[in-house]
């Protein structure tokens, strides 16, 4: 993990402009083919939203845009790695 500093961040504009909103977030929608993961999870009977997620993690993790998080009152931190912690619920 390192700290940002904003001053000379090749993205201290966008930072500056997203945090003035009142919901400084954003979302990324792609076309994302899953037929060989989902065939691959049917065949060895494991979990698909499982992989997903894996996959998806790693895709993020390859990012480094995707690592910022904003903490302690404003500061922009760059970590190694992200990681995810879903809410699975069994019906």
């Amino acid at each position: 993990m390192k700290v940002i500093d904003i001053n000379t961040w090749n993205r201290k504009q966008h930072f500056e402009h997203f945090s003035g909103l009142a919901d400084p977030s954003f979302a990324v929608t792609i076309p994302f083919n899953v037929t060989k993961a989902y065939q691959v999870s049917k065949e060895t009977k494991t979990s698909f939203f499982t992989r997903y997620l894996h996959d998806c993690m790693r895709a993020i993790n390859a990012i480094e845009n995707f690592k910022y998080r904003i903490e302690n009152g404003g500061e922009v931190v760059a970590y190694d790695v992200i990681h995810t912690s879903p809410n699975n619920f069994k019906r």
